[in-house]
Order: structure tokens, then sequence, then C-alpha cells
């Protein structure tokens, strides 16, 4: 499953042919010009949440909740992701991190948007939960420790 960090109000319930809401979720996977829309891959609902919040914890500044956007593998045949180990990671989602090639072409953007439209739901991850993991969990990884921000280190 493929899993990056999204605006669930660009995902949910929108339709492929309303050119807005293909604009939407365009503007939401590609937020600097000359970013690649990167993700994560992830197997099963435990790497979801623990690659939720790390990423979180380590890429957040502080404690918020937090939508993520899931596509399964298998529904985006014909779509190229390449593995791209990004050093600003934590090393847990370093290896998890892929880019997803083609996207400066507008027809292959937008016809993987609106096959994801289809495929896609949201998780989100509320703050609540994010702050109990990185107290109960996190706090004690030094990685996490090293990356993340003293807005989540405050009681």
């Amino acid at each position: 499953m493929w899993m990056r960090r999204g605006r669930g109000t660009c995902w949910k319930k929108r339709d492929p042919n309303h050119s807005a809401h293909v604009s939407a979720a365009i503007n939401d996977l590609i937020r600097r010009r000359d970013e690649k829309p990167s993700f994560f891959l992830v197997n099963g609902c435990e790497e979801v949440h623990r690659s939720a919040e790390l990423f979180a914890t380590t890429v957040l500044p502080g404690p918020e909740s937090i939508d993520f956007l899931l596509l399964p593998e298998n529904g985006l045949a014909g779509f190229l992701f390449s593995s791209a180990p990004d050093l600003n990671l934590h090393p847990y989602l370093r290896q998890k991190h892929f880019e997803l090639q083609g996207m400066n072409d507008q027809s292959h953007l937008e016809s993987f948007i609106r096959r994801a439209f289809g495929i896609a739901w949201i998780e989100r991850v509320q703050r609540n939960d994010l702050k109990n993991a990185f107290r109960d969990r996190l706090c004690h990884d030094p990685d996490v420790l090293s990356r993340c921000d003293d807005r989540w280190k405050r009681p």
C-alpha cells in the first residue's frame, strides 16, 4: 500500500470528471513546482500507524491531527514508483520512501489522480494519539529526538 500525507478534503468523495476536484488533488500531491510526489510503501495497518507516527513526530513542528492518503498497490498498475531514500527522514521511513515518476506529464498526472479517486481512502491520525505515541514509545528513539521539534517534548 502507498501512503503519503494528504488533505482529506482533496480526496474524499471526489468526482474524477470534475476539473476543480482533479486540480485540488494535483495541488495536494505536488506542493512545489520542483517536487516529485513521494510515497511510503507500507504493508498492513501496523506499518501505516508506525509510519504515520514517525512522519508526524519527525517532520511536523508539533502535535496536530494529520490525514494520510492510502492507495493500494494493485490499483496503480502502469504507474512507476522508484525507491528514493531521503537522508532527512527517520531511518525507518527512509527505506520506505519512493517517488512517483512521470508526473511532469500533465495527462499522466491527471490519469493518476482520476485513478486514485476511485481507490483511495484517508486515514486520520488524531493529535492525542500522536502525543501518546511520542510519550509512550517514540521519545525513547534517539533518531526521533534528533529530528523532532521541542513542541513534541512538552508535557
